[in-house]
């Protein structure tokens, strides 16, 4: 099923579009907005993304103006409303005014947007279960408008051959505080073991506003910054494992689903969303504990250490992690499936799982899982297995 939508963001703390997140990187609210405009282009539908972009232009069939130029007289069939930086506000957007059949404010984190009547939208698309039930306990919206929607990954990044594999390399990406002195006391631990092991360090806090890092490159450490998504995926294959030892909840992390695409064992604090994205002993590790403890990283030196002697489990978990992500094409088709049903209730089909299992509501399946209609709960296809 094909649609007509607009996806509009006012954020203008920087300047981008398709190519500044293939060549130079951008933060995972501009990834979510831009990848699944083109993931919908792709499906068929035509897609108008209004956006801080360097200019007007059509590109990979996505039509790209900038938000300034947004017009009320224009007709669509869906809307998404998204701010994900700067003071998250969607300023002066007047939903009530918008012509559209489904209204859906796309949420990035914790908090809710500034001046946004929430009651006014349709649907809130929320990027994991953690989110789902923030949103829920804190936020004034009814349970029912929830949809929640895994992040998807460009899987054409990642198809280039012939990349060798450092199994003794370990990545770091995001921002500098969520967890890289921990990285760097790990492979600390790790190389007065056996000094082969390394730490490739991507994200710089410029991308945030924030001054650049100062990390120099030594004691095994590479400080590659921000790069763009394509050379991002191709040095990320070189790696072998992932560091996500934090206490900032994730709202979803896709720095995590980029990470096992790649390859790569994922071994992360349990905290935010963290804990769905990563199932401990199947696609990655779960370190439980204080990352900043020392035990809590000798932990997970030790349980690197142990996945190297192990070839197996290793090739296992990589595997897994894998086919534990969808890429954007899979999202895209959720979400039109999802308009589908919501236009034509009399389509939602009955599902092999009878109920959720959090609010005993009737669930549905989409292409990325089942979905609850009464609170939002998403199982994903992988994790039926579970229960």
């Amino acid at each position: 099923m094909s649609y007509r939508v607009v996806i509009y963001s006012p954020d203008h703390h920087i300047t981008y579009d398709l190519e500044t997140l293939n060549n130079i990187g951008v933060g995972g609210g501009i990834t979510n907005r831009v990848r699944i405009a083109h993931g919908l282009v792709k499906n068929g539908s035509e897609v108008q993304l209004f956006v801080n972009c360097p200019e007007d232009k059509i590109s990979g069939g996505v039509n790209y103006t900038h938000f300034s130029r947004f017009s009320y007289n224009q007709n669509c069939d869906i809307f998404i409303a998204s701010t994900s930086g700067g003071n998250l506000d969607l300023g002066d957007l007047r939903i009530n005014e918008v012509k559209a059949r489904i209204k859906i404010l796309m949420v990035h984190g914790i908090n809710p947007p500034k001046n946004t009547p929430l009651e006014s939208f349709d649907f809130l698309y929320v990027p994991s279960n953690f989110i789902r039930r923030w949103v829920s306990d804190h936020w004034p919206i009814i349970k029912k408008k929830i949809f929640t929607c895994h992040l998807g990954i460009n899987r054409g990044l990642y198809q280039k051959r012939n990349l060798k594999r450092n199994k003794y390399r370990i990545m770091y990406s995001g921002h500098p505080m969520k967890g890289l002195d921990s990285a760097i006391d790990v492979l600390g631990i790790l190389r007065k073991i056996d000094p082969r092991f390394s730490l490739w360090v991507f994200g710089s806090p410029m991308l945030w506003g924030e001054n650049e890092l100062n990390l120099d490159d030594g004691e095994g450490i590479k400080y590659l910054g921000t790069i763009g998504q394509k050379a991002l995926a191709r040095m990320a294959q070189r790696c072998r494992y992932s560091l996500f030892l934090q206490d900032i909840p994730e709202a979803f992390g896709l720095s995590v689903i980029e990470s096992m695409q790649a390859g790569c064992i994922p071994i992360a604090s349990p905290v935010g969303a963290l804990n769905e994205t990563i199932i401990h002993g199947f696609n990655g590790l779960i370190v439980q504990g204080n990352h900043l403890d020392h035990k809590v990283q000798q932990s997970a030196a030790e349980a690197i250490l142990e996945l190297s002697a192990n070839q197996s489990f290793l090739d296992y978990l990589s595997n897994n992690g894998k086919q534990s992500v969808n890429d954007w094409q899979t999202i895209a088709m959720t979400y039109t499936s999802h308009w589908s049903l919501f236009l034509d209730p009399a389509n939602i089909k009955s599902s092999q799982i009878s109920e959720c299992p959090e609010c005993a509501g009737r669930m549905y399946q989409l292409f990325d899982g089942y979905h609850c209609e009464d609170c939002g709960n998403l199982i994903r296809n992988f994790e039926v297995w579970k229960l």
